[in-house]
């Protein structure tokens, strides 16, 4: 038994149930972050502490506001942990208006245990959502999307013979009752309800589809990004951190971690210059952008530890850099 069905489709549905199946969510303890989580913790509370800082002079917090941040994809929570420790630590002041929300499409059974002094505190949200989907709650000052926009609908397009062909999923079944399901990535021509979304993008985004060209389609990326734009306060702050391809560094659509049957997991690489562009044209400002280590050192959090885990974990692990990108929301006209 046979059946093909288009890249993004599955990606929408599986990486879901992925998640769901193994009691994950959108990020977990196998990415790299969460082995740092101290240290990157440290560093993006600082971050946090500087948009605060940033909010005052311009005068677009004020007195009786609390600091509304989003984290997408907080998994078992230890970002957030460690941001919020940091904080009420070092910037109490910071602590004492923060207003923590957590959104992810499956919350981790360990997220709430492990967050449980900040929600005694009043100082966490949770709440279950798909950021391919409009966010319920606005004025956001600062959005953090922490590896987790590599795991959204995506194919990959090309021109072929006069057609435009996409990546599509070939499932296989040796019984009729589903098991030892096999699944692998082939090229097809893209149906209809694809190849207009298809268009749209590459035009939007000056892409060309030759023989020769082969480009990501982020459709769940470009549709998370306009979510967090709209959903975001003036001068809000917006932080994404993936591996991500570079000039030198050039990976497609990955099947990932070797799982099989119906929990088996896709994920497309983030481009810099893509998600750049994509940003952009959802009313963001580029303010910086570098590798993880430079997140780290960048707000004087140094850790031999965490330098070796990152060069690892870049290295024979995924063969691709952890990057980080920092954009800014407008104020009011």
């Amino acid at each position: 038994m046979e059946r093909i069905n288009p890249l993004s489709e599955v990606m929408a549905e599986h990486n879901l149930n992925y998640y769901q199946i193994h009691n994950k969510s959108s990020t977990h303890q196998e990415r790299l972050t969460s082995s740092i989580a101290p240290d990157y913790g440290k560093a993006v509370s600082r971050m946090i502490g500087e948009q605060y800082d940033r909010l005052i002079e311009l005068k677009s917090l004020k007195t009786n506001d609390n600091l509304k941040v989003l984290e997408v994809g907080p998994a078992e929570g230890l970002l957030a942990l460690n941001i919020l420790r940091n904080l009420r630590k070092e910037r109490p002041e910071v602590y004492k208006k923060i207003e923590f929300h957590l959104a992810d499409f499956s919350i981790h059974s360990t997220l709430k245990k492990n967050l449980e002094e900040f929600e005694q505190d009043g100082k966490i949200k949770i709440w279950q959502h798909n950021i391919t989907d409009k966010l319920p709650v606005k004025g956001f000052h600062f959005v953090i999307a922490n590896e987790v926009l590599d795991d959204l609908p995506a194919t990959q397009a090309t021109l072929l013979n006069g057609l435009v062909h996409s990546y599509h999923v070939e499932e296989k079944r040796k019984s009729q009752f589903g098991e030892n399901k096999s699944f692998s990535l082939v090229f097809r021509p893209s149906p209809s309800t694809e190849l207009s979304k298809i268009n749209s993008y590459v035009i939007r985004h000056g892409l060309k589809l030759e023989e020769k060209s082969w480009p990501i389609i982020y459709f769940g990326v470009e549709k998370a990004l306009k979510n967090f734009s709209s959903a975001m306060a003036p001068h809000g702050a917006l932080f994404l951190m993936d591996y991500m391809n570079d000039s030198s560094h050039r990976k497609g659509i990955w099947e990932e971690l070797g799982e099989r049957g119906p929990s088996v997991n896709y994920t497309a690489p983030l481009d810099l210059t893509s998600v750049k562009s994509i940003a952009l044209k959802n009313g963001f400002n580029h303010l910086w952008q570098g590798r993880l280590s430079d997140v780290l050192s960048k707000h004087d959090v140094h850790s031999l530890s965490a330098d070796k885990e990152i060069r690892d974990f870049e290295g024979p692990i995924l063969g691709l850099p952890y990057y980080a990108m920092l954009f800014s929301k407008p104020g009011k006209k």
